[in-house]
């Protein structure tokens, strides 16, 4: 079985990064050993998966046919940024946003 780093580590950091940002997904896989992914893009035919391993996050261009490794979130941050910045925008705010604005109804 895949070994995720721990809950304070490599996963959590980057689920703060995608969390909440247009065009993001996350895939749950429930067969043993395969990995969950975050994926951009249509959910048919994502443009990008990231996949978080021991200690490295592995970024998937499937458009070009490009896989990049990098080490933190951060780093992730950076190439998103420098080779995909429409997949950065900004990310939405959660319900606890929309309740400290009083807008969880919107009429």
């Amino acid at each position: 079985m895949r070994k995720r780093a721990d809950k304070g580590g490599l996963w959590k950091q980057v689920d703060l990064v995608l969390q909440r940002r247009p065009g993001w997904n996350f895939h749950a896989v429930s067969s043993p050993g395969a990995p969950s992914v975050w994926c951009f893009g249509s959910e048919r035919d994502p443009e990008l998966i990231v996949e978080i391993g021991d200690q490295v996050i592995r970024i998937e261009d499937r458009t070009s046919d490009a896989t990049t490794e990098v080490e933190s979130a951060d780093a992730l941050t950076a190439w998103l940024g420098t080779h995909r910045p429409s997949a950065l925008q900004p990310q939405k705010g959660g319900i606890n946003e929309k309740l400290k604005r009083g807008r969880l109804i919107e009429w």
